[in-house]
């Protein structure tokens, strides 16, 4: 092949690729505006607008349910203890099988632990194509089991999630922690936007759940 012919692929290539981006980010837009999803009042102002007699959200009012294994915690712990604080922030890790090795005794810097529920039974009755993310639905009731009854909000996340708790705090606290509230983020995966809608959230970094909902 010559020269020219590479450079020519070359272009080409480069040329898919911004035209690729470039479709993906018009459709993200175009999208979240068609009529064809109508928005959605998690946005609306009317919602945020909460009963004066109503003590406001603060720190105590969330957990988190932070889902990971046991082998991978060893080197990710670090992620989310620079965010976790003590006897403050609340909620659980949930592993896959106990701890052993050099995480004995249990770091007082790390969230408490829990040893997930065995899904095994439940995925053979459900047949669910992928018994991990089977896990990571389930996990929600199993926090929402561990939560106290003063919990407006729960937060799902993965092992290496950073969570700007005060950041959250304060944006949880304009809604309604008694209605239906379902946060996420967009997919990496553009066919999972288009294929579950483009208001549908997908976690990645986690969700958030208001109590009632969860």
């Amino acid at each position: 092949m010559s020269k020219h012919d590479k450079s020519n692929d070359l272009s080409i290539c480069k040329t898919v690729l911004i035209c690729g981006l470039v479709l993906y980010m018009c459709t993200i837009i175009f999208l979240n505006n068609s009529d064809r999803f109508p928005s959605s009042d998690l946005f609306s102002t009317s919602q945020t607008i909460k009963s004066s007699n109503v003590a406001e959200t603060n720190i105590s009012h969330l957990v988190f349910g932070l889902l990971g294994n046991e082998k991978a915690w060893h080197h990710r712990k670090h992620y989310v203890e620079v965010w976790w604080r003590p006897n403050v922030t609340r909620g659980h890790l949930f592993l896959d099988v106990p701890p052993k090795g050099n995480l004995l005794p249990w770091s007082l810097s790390s969230p408490p632990y829990r040893i997930s529920d065995d899904v095994s039974k439940l995925h053979k009755e459900t047949k669910h194509v992928d018994a991990r993310v089977l896990r990571i639905v389930h996990g929600i009731m199993e926090v929402v089991r561990e939560a106290r009854e003063d919990v407006r909000w729960v937060i799902m996340g993965d092992d290496d999630s950073v969570f700007f708790v005060d950041n959250m705090v304060d944006i949880l606290a304009q809604y309604d922690h008694n209605k239906y509230y379902y946060f996420g983020g967009h997919s990496e995966f553009i066919l999972s936007n288009y294929w579950y809608s483009f208001n549908q959230g997908f976690g990645g970094a986690g969700i958030i759940l208001s109590y009632p909902f969860g």
